[in-house]
């Protein structure tokens, strides 16, 4: 201001130009800003629930490129952390990735909305071996496949020789202090159960007892890590952990540029599908679907694993020329059917299996050290609700 008063006499005519000049293009700017505002608020949004780095980026951008329809990715940390934020804010979200247990789970606390198959013509891209198996869904009337594969060991290479291909190597003192768990509850007591020598589905209320004094040792005297699976990455590629339960397509991965090394053990391993869903409450269905369907292409399903390295169910993917080769020929990607047949998918159960392993993982939560926890009782309390304990299929 001061300078444009030592210049008034000298520039009066120049300056009232400019001002006229600048304000032409100040409206100008303003108009175009308030037309891209309209335009932005005009697009679309539909809002994806998911693991944390388990999607292309750039797929995002083409659907919205083809579609005009923005997604809104939102992550959790553990599958507790879903039933909680389901239940008291369903309609926040729209699609959702679950897994095969947590699917049968929400389905029976009617959580998800059934899928118009007529608008998901891709559908018929899925294996038809994963519509047999898909137990937890039949006929997949509220889900589609997206990604599948194992829970496994992963291990510094660098640090650990001569490593047992066993689960019972977490429980080897030598490794006290250096080893992570996923933070899921089913996964971890599975693998307990399998130490034990039982059945990772086992129902017996002895048997989940002994589980769980496995784990409490685990977590309180060997100071076993609990966390998500991209905690796990980190434990293992900062050193924090030499061992780590991870799931394959994360370890491939990550194996890639460190010295990671990673097996199914002997006991077996928990198979698992991770699959689509629309939340019952969802405020975009039309638009939720259409996604699905988007994912569902051979192309966009091939580069998604391509992508992350996760196995595809989609047989007409696995089939097309846009699927990594070496991938599609990667044994720990695609195992052998004999070491498929030691895999096996994990049951919920019946309710009062439900309640003891609710029952059992809080007291092992209680002896965690690390700084991240598990959403609790919250999430028990949903688990165990009157609508999740019928466990009724809607078929």
């Amino acid at each position: 201001m001061n300078r444009n008063r030592k210049f008034f006499h000298a520039g009066l005519l120049a300056t009232s130009l400019m001002f006229i000049v600048l304000s032409s293009c100040q409206r100008s700017e303003e108009a175009d800003l308030s037309q891209l505002a309209s335009s932005k608020q005009g697009v679309k949004t539909i809002t994806l629930y998911s693991w944390d780095e388990y999607f292309s980026e750039d797929l995002f951008d083409e659907f919205e490129e083809r579609y005009g329809i923005a997604i809104d990715y939102q992550k959790y940390l553990n599958t507790d952390e879903v039933f909680q934020n389901l239940r008291s804010k369903g309609g926040a979200y729209d699609v959702i990735v679950l897994d095969d247990a947590s699917m049968k789970r929400a389905k029976a606390m009617r959580l998800l909305r059934p899928l118009e198959h007529d608008k998901i013509p891709n559908i018929k891209n899925i294996d038809p071996e994963f519509v047999e198996k898909a137990v937890y869904d039949p006929g997949l009337r509220y889900s589609v496949p997206y990604m599948w594969g194992t829970t496994l060991l992963a291990y510094r290479t660098d640090l650990v020789e001569n490593i047992e291909h066993s689960w019972k190597v977490l429980f080897d003192p030598a490794y006290a202090g250096k080893i992570s768990l996923l933070d899921e509850r089913m996964e971890c007591f599975a693998t307990a159960l399998r130490v034990l020598g039982h059945n990772m589905n086992s129902g017996i209320e002895k048997e989940l007892e002994d589980a769980k004094t496995k784990l409490v040792e685990l977590v309180r005297d060997q100071k076993a890590r609990l966390g998500s699976d991209n905690e796990m990455k980190r434990h293992l590629k900062d050193g924090e952990s030499l061992i780590a339960m991870m799931y394959s397509g994360d370890a491939a991965l990550i194996a890639e540029d460190n010295p990671i090394g990673f097996f199914i053990p002997e006991e077996g391993a928990t198979r698992w599908t991770d699959s689509f869903a629309i939340s019952r409450d969802s405020q975009a269905v039309e638009e939720a679907h259409l996604f699905i369907d988007f994912m569902a292409d051979a192309k966009v399903a091939a580069q998604s694993s391509n992508e992350l390295w996760y196995a595809t169910p989609n047989l007409a993917a696995y089939n097309d020329s846009a699927l990594n080769e070496e991938l599609r020929n990667d044994e720990t990607i695609y195992p052998t059917s004999d070491v498929m047949n030691r895999c096996e998918f994990l049951v919920d159960g019946d309710k009062k299996r439900i309640r003891t392993l609710n029952s059992g993982w809080d007291t092992v939560q209680s002896f965690r050290t690390d700084d991240t926890s598990s959403p609790g009782d919250a999430a028990d309390e949903i688990i165990t609700s009157p609508v999740a304990e019928s466990l009724e299929d809607d078929e």
